[in-house]
């Protein structure tokens, strides 16, 4: 099976109006036994939360390194499904907000920053954890199973000759709140879900994952779907290479006639070994 990853981070049209920086991040790596992993993360941005941008980083950093850790750790894959599947949105989260916030304390005092303090003069460890307020999206695609996993709104979507569908169903709070990775236990707001491989009928397919950026330039859930759809025929039509290439115009144009947020977007497109695009196709049988 062809396996392949893109994705593009682009600073939203009313961010770079007010010369604010992108506060979304995105991560993935391929493990040795092909196994996928992709985290997304979009730092709140506000000015309660002036790092949210690093906090997003750390946020990808911190899911793609336990994923990793657990298929190190679990030799068996039916040990590391069992484990996620019973644990994904227990301890497996507890396990994610503990490390970011963990990884957070370590990169502000190595930074050399000022910890917030109380009225009482102690540490002030929930007003730090503001300071890098983010959502979370991580996805890892394994040989036997899929596992989703989310904090705050953004958008994983599975895609085929089908149709598309989200792979999890986060809360959606009304406005611009979003559960986040700084609130107090903000495991119990993780949403995480195991999906046997949709694909071995259906290929060629594709997960994405993508920011509130996306899903919010579109009217409703609907125009947002057949945007997935209409990206999954790019990656059919076109190859990765193409769309890889033309990701960033197409995203800032989204953003400008959009809501003007960051906007990330990261895919993962699985195809039959020897696969081609269909254009592709089309220009050798016309040489023929």
């Amino acid at each position: 099976m062809m396996q392949r990853i893109l994705g593009e981070s682009i600073q939203g049209y009313t961010h770079i109006q007010r010369n604010l920086e992108c506060q979304d991040r995105k991560l993935s790596r391929e493990l040795e036994d092909g196994s996928l992993v992709l985290s997304v993360a979009d730092g709140h941005g506000s000015r309660s939360c002036p790092y949210s941008g690093t906090g997003a980083e750390l946020a990808v950093n911190t899911f793609c390194k336990l994923i990793e850790d657990l298929h190190s750790h679990f030799q068996n894959p039916e040990d590391l499904f069992d484990y996620l599947n019973r644990q994904g949105s227990l301890k497996f989260a507890q396990t994610v907000e503990r490390a970011w916030k963990e990884d957070v304390q370590a990169y502000h005092l190595e930074a050399g920053l000022p910890m917030p303090m109380t009225q009482t003069g102690d540490e002030d460890l929930n007003a730090l954890y503001r300071l890098y307020g983010t959502t979370l999206l991580g996805l890892l695609i394994a040989p036997t199973f899929v596992f989703a996993f989310q904090i705050g709104d953004g958008d994983i979507t599975y895609a085929d000759d089908g149709g598309v569908q989200p792979v999890v169903v986060a809360d959606k709070l009304l406005g611009v709140e979003s559960h986040s990775l700084c609130s107090r236990e903000a495991w119990k707001k993780a949403v995480s879900t195991v999906h046997f491989p949709p694909w071995e009928q259906h290929l060629p397919c594709a997960f994405l994952l993508s920011t509130d950026g996306l899903s919010n330039s579109y009217a409703d859930d609907e125009a947002f779907g057949q945007t997935c759809a209409q990206y999954f025929e790019a990656l059919k039509t076109y190859g990765p290479d193409t769309v890889e290439e033309n990701l960033p115009e197409w995203l800032s144009e989204t953003s400008r006639l959009g809501c003007g947020d960051d906007t990330t977007l990261l895919m993962a497109y699985l195809a039959p070994d020897g696969w081609e695009p269909q254009a592709q196709k089309a220009e050798e049988n016309e040489e023929e």
